[in-house]
C-alpha cells in the first residue's frame, strides 16, 4: 500500500526528532548541536520517484516507482548520516583549533611572563649593581708608584713639589749613583 505524502509544512515532535536523531546515530545527549540535522532530515521530502509504501505485515519501506528500486530505509538517511560524519570532524577540526589556538595564547602568555620576571632580575641585578658603586669602597693603592720625574722642571710629575720632596728625589739620585758606579755615568740624569 501507497503511504500519502508527508505534507510541507509538516512539523515534527520533539520525540519524533530525538528518534530520527539516534537512528542517524547522534548522542542526542553529547551533540545538541546535530540535532538540527535530524530535525532537517525528518521534514526533507523523499526524492522524485520514492514513495513511502506499508507491507502485508505493517512494516514501512520505500519503492522507486522509476527504477523499481525498494529498500526500508529512508533514501536520504545515507544523506544525513554522511552530513553527521561531516558536521562532526568539522567540529573536532574546530576543537583542535581552538586547542592549537589555547596553546599558542597559553605559550605566548608564558613567554610574556618570562619576559616580564627576566626584565625584573635585570632590573634588580643593575639596582644592585648601582647601589655598590655608591658605597665608598676604599681606593687601593697602585700596583706600581708613579715614578719620580720632572718634566716640569719643579718637583714631582706634573707640579711643584716641596723641599722635602726635593730633597727626598737629591738623596734618591744620590743613592742611585752609588750604587751604579763610574761605569754607569751615562745612565745618570
Amino acid at each position: 500500500t501507497v503511504l500519502a505524502e508527508i505534507p510541507g509544512d509538516y512539523e515534527p515532535s520533539e520525540e519524533e526528532v530525538t528518534d530520527y536523531a539516534k537512528w542517524l546515530g547522534i548522542d542526542t545527549a553529547q551533540e545538541q548541536s546535530l540535532m538540527w540535522i535530524a530535525r532537517e532530515g525528518i521534514k526533507a521530502p523523499l526524492p522524485q520517484g520514492w514513495k513511502a509504501c506499508k507491507s502485508s505485515s505493517g512494516d514501512i519501506y520505500y519503492f522507486n516507482f522509476e527504477t523499481s528500486e525498494s529498500m526500508w530505509e529512508h533514501p536520504l538517511d545515507n544523506k544525513y548520516r554522511q552530513l553527521c560524519r561531516r558536521e562532526r570532524e568539522k567540529m573536532a577540526e574546530e576543537k583542535v583549533q581552538c586547542s592549537v589556538t589555547e596553546m599558542r595564547e597559553t605559550e605566548q602568555r608564558k613567554i610574556r611572563e618570562l619576559e616580564i620576571a627576566s626584565s625584573e632580575r635585570i632590573r634588580k641585578k643593575k639596582q644592585e649593581l648601582e647601589e655598590l658603586e655608591r658605597r665608598e669602597v676604599p681606593a687601593l693603592p697602585p700596583l706600581f708608584p708613579a715614578p719620580h720625574t720632572k718634566p716640569d722642571g719643579q718637583g714631582r710629575a706634573g707640579g711643584a713639589g716641596s723641599a722635602a720632596e726635593e730633597e727626598e728625589d737629591t738623596i734618591g739620585q744620590e743613592q742611585r749613583n752609588q750604587r751604579s758606579g763610574p761605569d754607569s755615568r751615562w745612565l745618570r740624569g
